[in-house]
């Protein structure tokens, strides 16, 4: 299980310690932070890599309604397995259960029982992981996202 992102003492982020002990302490080796705060980071092809390799990625966001983590796209993009925290707006670019799955924001009893779920039926976690990498690569890479900016711009 592994956790990407930076825990700050500040009132946006502050709950990420939470989040950091809660998964430090359930599954103890089994876990990786890593993060702008820590000694651990990893680029380019090694965080593909790891991504990739990886079981679970827990991706987070400021909890705000239509916003989320870029790690979604990156995590998928890679092959990897998401599960963010429910942000309303996010089914509107994937499908629940089909392309990633969700846990309701700051409830970790959510968290562990859809982590240790996915840990125990690999088979639908690779699946969704396939069908996300299929979506992400299909719908929005840079060329997609670059692609909506010109035609906003060509709107004004």
């Amino acid at each position: 299980v592994v956790f990407i992102g930076t825990a700050i003492k500040n009132n946006l982020y502050s709950y990420r310690f939470e989040l950091i002990d809660f998964l430090r302490n359930k599954y103890k080796n089994k876990f990786l932070h890593l993060g702008g705060n820590n000694p651990y980071h990893v680029r380019n092809s090694d965080l593909n890599d790891l991504i990739s390799s990886s079981k679970i990625i827990i991706c987070d966001s400021v909890y705000a309604s239509g916003y989320w983590s870029n790690r979604v796209y990156e995590t998928l993009g890679r092959g990897g397995f998401c599960l963010h925290s429910n942000t309303p707006g996010i089914e509107n670019e994937f499908k629940i259960g089909k392309h990633i799955d969700v846990y309701e924001h700051k409830n970790y009893d959510d968290l562990e029982s859809k982590i240790d779920y996915y840990l125990k039926n690999a088979n639908k976690r690779i699946e969704i992981a396939n069908a996300g990498f299929k979506h992400t690569k299909n719908n929005y890479t840079l060329n997609h996202r670059c692609k909506d900016v010109i035609e906003k711009i060509k709107q004004i």
